[in-house]
């Protein structure tokens, strides 16, 4: 069984994934057996939109991953703790975790070197928006991070980007 979502916009799709995997995290803490009431007071479905949260509901129970029945929600424990173990997977090793002074040169020696973005981000086993929120928030404020007076690698990343905003 996989978890898919209607192609979207990527950030989109990326945000109704995240609802989806969220509510079924919340089954399988509940061994398998949930109401309706009980989920949204859990995710916050409802503060999100009615829409959203019947929608994200309607995909599970039309993929087979959940059943609705009344106001009552059931999945299968063993199942549905297949699904996030998968969706664990997809992420890149180093997803969530903190940039290091040397992932942050081997990132400015890529960069500098003209690799796109997403060859960066699998190279350094991150995402592609880590990569470009990484390289955004040291243009913007590269004079703060302590690492610029130690690499000079580092230093010459930055220092060759230039604010989209310069007044600031």
């Amino acid at each position: 069984m996989m978890l898919t979502t209607r192609k979207a916009h990527p950030q989109v799709e990326r945000a109704v994934k995240l609802i989806l995997l969220c509510i079924i995290d919340f089954v399988v803490k509940n061994e398998g057996k949930t109401t309706l009431e009980a989920l949204d007071a859990h995710t916050g479905l409802k503060n999100i939109g009615t829409k959203w949260c019947a929608d994200c509901l309607r995909l599970l129970v039309e993929e087979g991953i959940l059943e609705l029945n009344g106001t009552e929600v059931t999945g299968s424990v063993p199942d549905l703790t297949a699904i996030l173990e998968q969706e664990k997977t997809v992420l890149p090793y180093n997803y969530g975790k903190p940039w290091s002074e040397s992932d942050t040169a081997l990132l400015c020696e890529l960069h500098m070197a003209g690799n796109k973005d997403v060859i960066v981000a699998q190279k350094l086993d991150r995402t592609e928006g880590s990569v470009t929120l990484q390289l955004s928030a040291g243009r913007k404020a590269y004079r703060m991070i302590p690492w610029i007076e130690r690499n000079s690698i580092i230093a010459e990343c930055f220092s060759e980007q230039v604010s989209p905003n310069p007044e600031r």
